[in-house]
């Protein structure tokens, strides 16, 4: 089930009554990933730093532009 949100507050609203798997997050709204830490995560950026840290199994930073291919592994490999 996809539930989308406009807000920082409305997402972290509707995370609370729906218990999500997993947020796309557009990278000027990075602030729910801080919100919610709880909850795996892709954040789509304009370009991943070199020195990046890798979050582990929780957070990804997935590159504009990007394939509907692209986006499918980030989510199998957050989800499993």
């Amino acid at each position: 089930r996809l539930v989308e949100a406009a807000t920082i507050s409305d997402a972290v609203a509707l995370a609370a009554s729906h218990a999500p798997d997993l947020l796309i997050v557009d990278a000027p709204e990075r602030a729910v990933v801080v919100a919610l830490p709880q909850v795996r995560a892709i954040v789509i950026v304009d370009d991943v730093p070199r020195d990046a840290q890798d979050a582990g199994s929780r957070l990804r930073l997935l590159a504009r532009p990007f394939s509907a291919e692209g986006l499918v592994v980030e989510v199998r490999w957050l989800l499993g």
